[in-house]
Formats: structure tokens, sequence, C-alpha cells
């Protein structure tokens, strides 16, 4: 394609940039030094081993498949909303392997209190069930084929039923240990156009023949086993959108004949590399971050500035709502305060979208409505949240950072570098310094002249999109 790659990311960009995509979060200024003071030629490696194992992992990993498996009052299916998106962060945290956490999800019995995953097929018709779980966890939209076969696809109307099917013996009890979810074999599922009897499908393939196991079961062992030539494909390219910001095939969930991958080699080279690593998700994280593909610069070259497809550069974003507005609490130093939160907890903990927040909202948070990746819009009311809204404002005006470097004697140089260091994990250039320190003499009280550096920091592209 004659396009150039960028060179790649520097240091101070890197650190800041596998914090923001892993963790959700900055890395503190004694993190971001320790970092670039590091000599160790394989620092970069290291560096993701440890942030891997943060307990920040799980809660921010615990948030994206929140959003995707719709987490919320009325569609988890849980006794309680909270309990579903707790058990989904422990999941990450103790990095069960992902066809396990699959097939809990889609075929799990049992209590739901003690298991909260279980019950998610619970909030589900059948035929709901089918177009959600084939959605998300084989990148295949089948709820298309649920009126009329697709003229230019291979998935037919018989395929969405046949696969509606395997939900149809969903039941549930109430015990004294709250909701039991078990299979009832009794149950069959009728077609709504002809109102006979359906049998389960494998999508694409021949009738099931019962040989003992749950109608679930014997969908959730297709869904992910090594064979099946969608599950590990739709799930690495899931991720792989999340840290590359474009995935391999776009829109994530719509695979088919008619969509083919940019690259196609890399996604059965990922797929593969998921499946040998028995479906372990950090190992997949690791091995997209220390590509040379994920570290390159997000600085366009002459070659490549109009490349959206290629990843000949890194695709810089706005961050989400939740890490933004945890970035801008971290450098403040004022903790959020949330109606049914306790005092200090970060965004990228909330349980439930139902928990209204002005900020977040604006910034695109995901209602957990449908299956789908989060929006960027880019709006006049995110401007002015940023430059004139309430929280960030208040935070500013409210912060101990910087009332302690009001009140310090740090002069000039090291009043910006301690500004731009929580902020931008890197030092001033010296451009940016004597543009700077300009409005530090402008004759303004010290507390109000470090007050705009950091509004201009937080109001600049540099510190709103990752980069």
């Amino acid at each position: 394609m004659n396009v150039e790659p960028s060179g790649l990311a520097t240091d101070a960009v890197f650190v800041r940039r596998v914090y923001l995509d892993t963790l959700g979060t900055l890395p503190s200024t004694d993190e971001a030094m320790r970092f670039l003071d590091d000599r160790n030629p394989r620092k970069r490696e290291a560096l993701i081993d440890a942030i891997l194992d943060r307990p920040e992992y799980a809660e921010y990993q615990g948030l994206i498949w929140a959003d995707l498996l719709t987490v919320n009052s009325f569609k988890s299916g849980a006794d309680d909303p909270d309990h579903m998106d707790l058990w989904i962060r422990e999941q990450f945290r103790r990095n069960v392997p992902f066809d396990r956490f699959a097939r809990t999800l889609m075929a799990g019995t049992g209590p739901v209190r003690a298991e909260p995953g279980v019950g998610l097929v619970t909030a589900r018709t059948p035929e709901e069930a089918a177009g959600f779980y084939s959605q998300l966890f084989l990148g295949v939209r089948m709820q298309c084929a649920q009126c009329h076969d697709h003229p230019f696809e291979h998935w037919k109307r018989a395929d969405f039923y046949g696969t509606a099917a395997f939900f149809s013996q969903v039941a549930q009890k109430a015990t004294r240990q709250g909701t039991v979810i078990y299979d009832d074999s009794t149950k069959e599922f009728k077609s709504p156009i002809t109102k006979a009897a359906v049998t389960a499908v494998i999508p694409g393939g021949a009738p099931v023949v019962s040989d003992g196991r749950p109608l679930r079961q014997i969908f959730a062992d297709w869904v992910t086993g090594p064979d099946n030539p969608y599950f590990a494909k739709a799930i690495v390219n899931r991720v792989w959108k999340h840290y590359l910001h474009a995935g391999l095939v776009e829109p994530v969930d719509d695979f088919r004949d008619t969509n083919p991958p940019s690259n196609a080699a890399l996604l059965d080279q990922l797929a593969a590399s998921f499946v040998h690593s028995g479906y372990d998700m950090k190992a997949l994280i690791r091995l997209i971050l220390n590509s040379t593909t994920y570290q390159l610069s997000s600085r366009p070259n002459k070659t490549n500035e109009f490349d959206q497809q290629l990843y000949s550069r890194y695709y810089y974003r706005r961050l989400p709502a939740e890490p933004l507005l945890d970035a801008v609490t971290q450098v403040t130093e004022v903790r959020a305060k949330f109606r049914f939160g306790y005092e200090g907890m970060r965004a990228v903990q909330l349980q439930d979208p139902v928990m209204f927040d002005s900020f977040l909202q604006a910034f695109d948070r995901n209602p957990r409505e449908r299956v789908c990746e989060r929006e960027e819009n880019h709006t006049l009311l995110q401007t002015l949240e940023m430059i004139s809204g309430d929280t960030v404002n208040e935070k500013i005006r409210n912060s101990p950072f910087l009332k302690r470097l009001a009140e310090s004697s740090a002069n000039d140089r090291s009043a910006i570098e301690q500004i731009f260091l929580p902020a931008f994990s890197r030092k001033p250039e010296a451009e940016e310094f004597d543009s700077i320190q300009s409005l530090l003499t402008a004759g303004k009280p010290r507390r109000q002249e470090l007050e705009d550096v950091l509004w201009a920091a937080l109001n600049s592209k540099e510190f709103i999109f990752n980069h």
C-alpha cells in the first residue's frame, strides 16, 4: 500500500497510553517518573506484566464487559445487578478462561446469588437470547434473519429460530437461597409463525440430536469449542478494537462473507494464539500490548495521515466517560461523590448506569440497553462541560493539589512540571514552558495563576484524548 508506519511512541506517551487503555486510569507522577528514568531496555515489557496484575485491570475489564452484557437494573437477570457487576470483575481478577466465562453466561445453572452470571439468560426471551449471544460471542447479527432470509448471506430464518430453540428450556424457581436457574427438558420452542415445535439447530449446521445434555450446554460447547469458526475471532476482534481503536472486522459484531477483515492473516493468528493459550485473556492482551503495532506513535507521516485500517500508527481517540472523569479527579485530587457510591469511588467502579451523572452522560456513558461498542461523539455539550461545567471547575477550585502547590516555594519551572506530570506523564517542552510562564507573570494571585494553567491543561486535546 506504500504506507510507511510511524515510529515508536515515546516512553512518556507509552506509559500514559497503556495505563489508560488497560487500567482506565492515569499513571501517578511517581509511576511515570520511575518508568521514564528506568534504563532497562525491556522496561515496557516489565510494565505491561506489572499493570496486568493490578486490581484496576479487573475493574476496567469489568466495566467493558458489563457494558457489552448490558448489566443494568432491568437486563442483568440477577437478583441484584450489583452482584452481577462484581461477579464479572471477579472473573477477570481470577483470569478465568474466557470460554468458561462465556459458558457460564450461556448455560450456567444454580443459585443466582452464588454465581450471578447464570442468571443473565433469564432476562431475555429465547428469540432475544439467540440474537444477543450470537452477536456477543460469535460477532454475528443473527437477529437480522428473524424476519426473512438474508439475500446475500447464508443465515436463514431456520438458523435464527433453530438457535432460539436452544434457550427454550431455561427455567427458574424461588428458594430460600434466592432464585435458582435450571433446565426444564419438557419445555419446547414453537415458531411464532407456524406455531409448530422447532428443533434446535447449530447455526449453519444440522439439527441437534439430544445426547442427554441440556440444549443450552450443547450450544455453549459448540460456541466455545476450539473448532468454532467465529468465537475466538469475535473475541480477539473486540479486544483488538479496544486497544487499537479499530477492529479487524468493522463493525466488530458484523462478521459476514461480504464484510471481510482488513487483515485476515492477523485475525487468524490472534484467534489461534487465543485458543492455544486456553482462552487466556491476559495472554491475549499481553501479546497485543507488546506488539510494535500497539506501540507506534500516533503522529502521522505523509504516507499514513489518512490511514484508518492499516494500523500504521496509533489511532488516538477521546477518553471514555469514566476514565476521563477519573483522570480529572486524579489530577485535581478532589474525590468524586456519586449519588449511590462511597466517597472516593472511581467512576470506573460504578455498577449501574441508572445512577445519573451529568458529566458521564455528556461523554457517552453506555446506557447498557443493547450489545454495542461505546459511542465517541464530539459535541458542544462536552466542550461546555470541560470549559465551564461544574464538575471540572469545582474540582479545580477545591483542589488540595493546587493549594499545596500555591503555598509551596516552587518556582515557575517546578510548578509547571508538577502540573504537566500528573496530566501528561511528561515534563513541558521549552516552548511550552516559555508560553505558560508568561501567564504566571500577569500579576494575578499565585493560586489563580496556577488554576488557569491547570484549567488549560485539562481542556487540552493531549489530556482529553489518549494518544
